[in-house]
């Protein structure tokens, strides 16, 4: 049997986003349970995106095309990546809407005309307002919402 590379970098703790994702790793994919189980935690250890990445391309050449559910679980983990790595104060999810807040250092340096026409050039759907000296980002929860925020996340995070 073959086994998986170990690709759980450990050497960072990401925080775990407070969102709600229907991901899952559904039985006709991974049929034993202890499959199951270690695929979630090795998502769930994977600290940076190239890990998260080469684990994704490791799944899909040992079960294939990974289904939207499993796809999910990867999405929501380069969230909580992005974040971590960004300048991400916090991500609160709102029934119709996520809002992802900004530290306040990187509010105060930002270059707000830079920022703007970056999240603009995104989505019309992005809106931002300046809130006590921090930048929100609130974007609908509507199909490929969080593909959307990872775009964001990471298209600003070098500004």
């Amino acid at each position: 049997k073959k086994k998986g590379l170990d690709l759980s970098a450990k050497e960072e703790i990401v925080p775990r986003a407070k969102i709600g994702v229907d991901g899952y790793i559904p039985k006709e994919f991974a049929r034993k349970d202890y499959e199951k189980i270690h695929l979630y935690q090795r998502i769930d250890e994977a600290s940076k995106e190239s890990v998260l990445k080469k684990l994704e391309e490791e799944v899909i050449d040992r079960y294939g095309k990974i289904p939207d559910a499993v796809g999910l679980l990867f999405e929501k983990r380069r969230m909580e990546i992005l974040a971590a790595n960004t300048h991400v104060e916090e991500i609160r999810e709102q029934p119709t809407e996520v809002e992802i807040i900004f530290k306040k250092d990187w509010c105060d340096k930002v270059d707000g005309v830079k920022l703007f026409e970056t999240v603009s050039k995104i989505s019309l759907d992005l809106k931002m307002r300046y809130t006590r000296g921090s930048i929100i980002l609130r974007l609908p929860k509507k199909n490929g919402w969080l593909s959307l925020a990872n775009e964001t996340l990471e298209k600003i995070k070098n500004l």
